[in-house]
């Protein structure tokens, strides 16, 4: 259930960025998913997850030091 959900995700992406037919950029999706695994083996989907729990990461502590730091927070304000 899990990677069906994730997998309409990315398809939904796809069709929005590209314009394709919803259940077509699901497929799409699902096979660059499919032939990154099969190529660089799960190493390479290991290393993609760490990538993105970095990613994460900067972003809580950018957003809490923007939130705690008021002339930060002043100038995201001004911007909205």
């Amino acid at each position: 259930m899990h990677s069906c959900s994730l997998y309409t995700l990315l398809g939904s992406s796809l069709a929005v960025i590209i314009g394709l037919e919803l259940w077509i950029s699901i497929i799409v999706s699902a096979c660059i998913a499919l032939l990154y695994t099969v190529l660089g083996g799960l190493y390479s989907v290991a290393y993609t997850d760490i990538i993105q729990l970095c990613c994460i990461a900067i972003g809580l502590v950018s957003k809490f030091t923007i939130i705690r730091v008021p002339a930060l927070h002043d100038v995201m304000l001004r911007q909205l």
